[in-house]
């Protein structure tokens, strides 16, 4: 198939107006570019067609020549339509006009016009004789005594409420008394280890359930594993301390799994008690600490876990660690730095107080305080300075801000601004010679 045919078909199956926009839908189909269908179809300049694309056209062609495009309808075709939408079928109408049914379905939703029904359909709702009947015989002998399909029928049940016939239940046989009844044997192995192993081991290995090893146990009148290692002293005692003892404390003094004492907590609808691993020996220490010092490094100090160290601090009710660089020092320090902020560098405040450049930046920002190189004029800082000028185009920018403890933004501005030339970084460089 040719390009100029498939887009011909195209251009027909969907009553398109133009080829442009079959061009467009070939184009969507076949996931390429519109202007290569183009290429396809220019007789000056013959662009030869793929063979991979040509077999893909005959491809499309082949699976949507049976099917209904979304055709555009004319304005006569869609007056011809909406006479006769609830009049026929809209699988009908939409063969008639040869375009999808979902078309027609929708433009009838849209003037609110009900589904066709047909004359079977408006019989059957007004036939007494079948409506009396229904639910009381099968579906499938209604259908056949007043001639209506089964789904007709089931539908009509359906729609006026009426449950479905259950036929008379079949009476229970009695056993024979003179028959032996026969119980159900289960292999020896199984049987030994019930009450010694936990059911799901037992379960697994035989493949039974969990629930019906437990269920065997029971009839045989065989305690659990926990039953047999927890006898009813203990488990008054265990029970009675629920809640006033961690979980895990119970299940260590009793030797028993921490799932065990949890679901029993549960069971009684008995609130957890509050945990603290710490020992009593550190608490005295810890509390020294706490809020004033962050919850990571008391955890590094002490070597419990920042969680355990955070649970401790809330049921102390004591606040977190004040993060605020500004309030961990003095108030002279903080006054000291506060009035260096815009003057000094920044890189400086951080060396002098010992913290991060960054840090510093923030502080300045928060206050609206301008940096220095923003503060001072390039004349001030660079013109006026023979010895920055000198270095200027002999080394690096980045040198001679590290040589002279200007930033690197203000070298280069400087540098630019007295059309100095870069430094050559293979060492050579490209200052002009006077």
């Amino acid at each position: 198939m040719t390009a100029q045919e498939f887009i011909d078909w195209l251009q027909t199956a969907n009553n398109l107006p133009n080829p442009t926009q079959a061009v467009k839908r070939a184009a969507q189909m076949m996931r390429v570019t519109e202007d290569a269908v183009w290429k396809w179809l220019n007789t000056k300049k013959p662009h030869p067609t793929p063979e991979y694309m040509q077999l893909l056209m005959e491809l499309l062609h082949e699976k949507y020549r049976e099917k209904r495009f979304h055709r555009i309808l004319s304005h006569e075709q869609r007056e011809e339509m909406r006479s006769m939408l609830g009049k026929k079928p809209d699988l009908e109408i939409a063969e008639l006009l040869g375009i999808a049914r979902v078309t027609v379905q929708t433009e009838r939703y849209k003037l609110g016009i009900k589904k066709y029904c047909s004359p079977e359909a408006i019989r059957i709702q007004h036939d007494e004789e079948l409506i009396a009947v229904l639910g009381k015989i099968p579906d499938s002998e209604c259908a056949k005594k007043f001639g209506y399909s089964n789904s007709r029928v089931a539908y009509l049940r359906k729609k006026l409420g009426i449950k479905s016939y259950r036929g008379p239940r079949k009476p229970r046989q009695p056993r024979d008394p003179n028959k032996p009844h026969k119980k159900k044997e289960y292999p020896e192995e199984l049987i030994n280890m019930l009450g010694k192993t936990p059911d799901d081991e037992i379960a697994k290995k035989f493949g039974y359930s969990k629930a019906g090893i437990a269920l065997i146990r029971k009839k045989m009148g065989i305690p659990s594993l926990s039953d047999t290692k927890f006898p009813k002293m203990k488990r008054e005692e265990m029970l009675s301390m629920l809640g006033k003892f961690p979980d895990s404390e119970i299940a260590e003094k009793f030797g028993i799994s921490l799932n065990f004492v949890a679901r029993n907590r549960r069971k009684l609808k008995i609130a957890q008690a509050p945990y603290s691993p710490i020992k009593d020996a550190d608490k005295d220490m810890i509390l020294n600490l706490l809020g004033r010092v962050s919850d990571l490094k008391i955890s590094k100090k002490t070597g419990y876990s920042p969680y355990v160290i955070k649970k401790f601090r809330e049921q102390n009710k004591i606040k977190p660690f004040n993060k605020s660089i500004l309030e961990r020092f003095s108030p002279d320090q903080r006054k000291k730095l506060l009035s260096m902020l815009g003057k000094v560098y920044d890189r400086v405040i951080a060396e002098k107080f010992n913290i991060d450049n960054e840090v510093v930046r923030r502080i300045r920002q928060k206050l609206n305080v301008p940096a220095l190189r923003e503060e001072k004029s390039l004349q001030e800082t660079i013109e006026g300075d023979e010895y920055i000028k000198s270095l200027l185009g002999t080394m690096t920018d980045k040198e001679v801000a590290n040589k002279t403890g200007k930033s690197i933004q203000v070298i280069g501005k400087a540098r630019r601004k007295l059309n100095i030339p870069a430094f050559d970084t293979r060492g050579r460089s490209t200052k002009k010679q006077s």
